[in-house]
């Protein structure tokens, strides 16, 4: 096991390597993983010479002594990616949609949506999963639908005949309804 310690010193070699003095980096927190297995490492990366500013983060994996740049995304959801395709072992989440195939649910879903009759009865009769992606990603539009009344079931699906696959953090109501429409 690699100690706290000792990682922050492989990171700092690797970091720092040719590095003048005045921009020597520093890490500014270093946290195990809740699962152990990576080291979590966040630097400051001020630059005068570069114009970089700011917090930024690495991962250390334990078992191999890796480095692992995150990018934009950073260590914290890197991870959290990581740790939901490991445990869903190829299969994916998936949104079904808690509807009946009856009249209240068909306006329902005509009125949210603002499509006609035809598209509200399609959504409804012959759609089991409306959405399918990451976890993070479906609790928001979950959440954007669900204000408007309409709920939903997050599932773990072999495979998913859902139509649209959410690979983004939607914001207003409109994204996530939209694309969808798009799709029928």
């Amino acid at each position: 096991m690699i100690t706290e310690k000792e990682a922050g010193e492989i990171f700092l070699a690797y970091i720092n390597k040719g590095l003048p003095e005045k921009e020597l980096r520093v890490i500014t927190s270093i946290n195990l993983s809740r699962r152990s297995d990576y080291w979590i490492i966040h630097y400051d990366a001020s630059s005068s010479d570069f114009g970089l500013c700011g917090n930024y983060g690495f991962l250390l994996e334990i078992s191999s002594r890796k480095l692992i740049s995150c990018g934009y995304i950073g260590p914290e959801i890197y991870l959290e990616d990581k740790y939901e395709a490991d445990d869903l072992a190829g299969k994916q989440y998936v949104l079904r949609p808690n509807l009946d195939a009856n009249k209240d649910s068909i306006l329902l879903v005509k009125r949210v949506f603002e499509i006609d009759y035809r598209k509200a009865i399609h959504l409804v009769k012959e759609n089991k999963y409306w959405y399918s992606g990451k976890k993070r990603y479906l609790n928001r539009v979950e959440k954007l639908l669900g204000e408007k009344g309409i709920e939903f079931y997050l599932e773990v699906a072999d495979e998913s005949s859902a139509l649209l696959y959410v690979d983004t953090e939607y914001w207003s109501l409109q994204e996530p309804i939209g694309e969808l429409l798009d799709k029928i």
